[in-house]
């Protein structure tokens, strides 16, 4: 079977599939170490380190350990996104 799209149904298509990835995603958050949280944004570790106590998807657990919350870092790049 071959079906044939314009680009626009294909974006329309691609659009809505990560649409219900990440919003049933952001129902299950979890909270990753400062490697995972640079890999997915896409920056270093030690901007991160910096930055913390300013970014809203930051947790302190304790004395030197930090978490990021997935769910929260999502959020925060769609904001910066749109």
């Amino acid at each position: 079977m071959i079906v044939c799209l314009t680009a626009g149904e294909l974006r329309e298509l691609i659009g809505g599939i990560i649409d219900q990835k990440l919003s049933h995603r952001m129902g299950e958050d979890r909270l990753v170490d400062i490697d995972e949280a640079a890999k997915t944004l896409c920056i270093s570790k030690e901007w991160l380190y910096h930055q913390h106590k300013k970014l809203p998807f930051t947790r302190k657990l304790g004395r030197g350990l930090l978490r990021f919350s997935v769910n929260a870092m999502q959020k925060w790049l769609l904001e910066k996104v749109s």
